[in-house]
């Protein structure tokens, strides 16, 4: 996972920021004969992202923000790695195939930046809630040996989230 991009701070009450995204999981898909792992499930989304922060400072080096956002050309990912495993004849076509999807979301949130002294790097925590709307398509597990896959389905959904990052913020003279 990573994140680049970019802030302009206003007279230290306004930021305006644009970052871009990659964010990737990986599980592991077993049964329950044994303790091998027959398969992983990767999933990978990118993404860019504006946003505007009306910062706050409660002591020196830490602020306080509300923040309102907006990713787009949102792309999402999925597809398997076979392991060394004993499938014996299942048909495992699936494993072949990657599932896709667009997606945009809209939100709003509040967080915190800490920074460390003097040198450049800090912590940023933010929680909120976005509104995600996209096309995907949905591979279901009916068992560890068969997915169902349906193609092009629209989707719009309310979501919370959590997020961490570390940062560098590079000095300007002024």
């Amino acid at each position: 996972t990573y994140t680049y991009g970019g802030e302009i701070i206003l007279n230290d009450r306004h930021s305006i920021g644009v970052d871009g995204n990659m964010f990737r999981t990986r599980a592991e898909i077993d049964n329950d004969e044994d303790t091998e792992a027959m398969y992983s499930e990767i999933n990978r989304k990118t993404y860019g992202l504006v946003d505007y922060k009306l910062l706050m400072y409660v002591k020196p080096k830490i602020q306080i923000y509300l923040s309102v956002y907006q990713k787009w050309g949102g792309k999402y990912w999925m597809w398997h790695k076979k392991h060394n495993y004993d499938f014996g004849d299942r048909d495992l076509s699936f494993l072949q195939s990657t599932k896709r999807g667009r997606f945009s979301e809209t939100g709003f949130g509040i967080g915190m930046k800490r920074y460390f002294s003097d040198s450049g790097f800090g912590l940023d925590l933010c929680l909120g809630m976005g509104y995600r709307t996209g096309t995907n398509e949905n591979f279901e597990h009916l068992n560890p040996y068969e997915v169902k896959i349906t193609k092009g389905i629209d989707y719009d959904r309310a979501m919370m989230y959590a997020r961490l990052n570390f940062f560098f913020q590079f000095p300007v003279r002024k």
